[in-house]
């Protein structure tokens, strides 16, 4: 269940980014402006990494029947974050080229 739900918050920006074309038309350029979903990602990703961080922290002080619970936990946190934080990379490249795109070419920002 938890993985599932990772799943569907993981990603925003590979969803709901409608990407710039490579050889833009006239303008209006038909592409996601707003950083809102790279911005959700980037939350997501600093949560994870800090969850990731207190399965380490745990990890550290816990006694060994207990290790690999939460040496699997911060694993699982810290690829989440990277995959989160791949993703809001990705929408704030293709966001700030889709903004450039449509200010250059005559477009409203």
């Amino acid at each position: 269940m938890r993985g599932l739900l990772l799943g569907l918050v993981c990603g925003c920006s590979w969803v709901s980014v409608t990407k710039p074309p490579e050889n833009p038309g006239q303008p209006p350029i038909e592409c996601t402006r707003t950083p809102l979903a790279p911005i959700f990602d980037t939350a997501f990703a600093a949560v994870a990494f800090v969850g990731a961080g207190t399965f380490l922290d745990i990890y550290a002080n816990a006694n060994a029947d207990d290790k690999s619970m939460f040496g699997e936990g911060a694993a699982v946190f810290a690829a989440y974050g990277i995959l989160a934080a791949a993703s809001a990379y990705g929408g704030y490249v293709s966001t700030a080229r889709c903004r450039a795109l449509n200010v250059t070419a005559g477009g409203s920002p």
